[in-house]
């Protein structure tokens, strides 16, 4: 199956919501896709649907401040990415998260598992000049960076939007 990605709609919320509740399992990322729209802190909001229109996927990029002693920089956070339960392991993520790296401006963060992530080019490497927010976080706190925008800096504080509280 090859989804339509398209970006998401206002009329897409309910279905959105009971998407990304029912691919956790658990509510705490359906709060999260709530409060940065809320916000108005989204940059980017993918949906990935069947040849039928129904919703099977869903991904969101945020704004973040990447904050250095000399400069500071404009990144994304990737999160969550979604796919509805009879819909998972057919390429569905990996098909919102490529278009929407390919939208992206400047790096791109992601908490998530590396065997995963690591084939779109994210890598715990590439977050060394960052303090991570996530301490325990360990090689899963990643970054996707194909410009070398953090190469040869340091000591960087990553801000991420209020809502990300929800769920850390």
């Amino acid at each position: 199956m090859t989804p339509r990605i398209r970006p998401e709609e206002p009329r897409d919320t309910a279905a959105v919501a009971a998407l990304v509740a029912a691919a956790f399992g658990r509510p705490g990322e359906a709060a999260l896709v709530a409060a940065l729209r809320g916000s108005g802190e989204v940059s980017q909001a993918l949906v990935a649907e069947t040849d039928t229109g129904t919703l099977c996927g869903h991904v969101m990029f945020s704004p973040l401040r990447l904050v250095f002693a000399e400069a500071e920089l404009a990144a994304q956070a990737l999160a969550p990415v979604s796919v509805s339960p009879d819909h998972q392991r057919r390429g569905v993520g990996a098909a919102l998260v490529r278009a929407g790296l390919a939208a992206a401006a400047g790096p791109v963060l992601v908490l998530g598992a590396p065997e995963w992530y690591s084939r779109f080019g994210f890598s715990w490497e590439a977050t060394r000049p960052l303090i991570s927010p996530f301490p325990w976080a360990g090689r899963a706190f990643m970054a996707f960076d194909p410009e070398g925008v953090l190469t040869g800096r340091e000591h960087g504080r990553v801000h991420y939007p209020e809502a990300f509280r929800l769920v850390a």
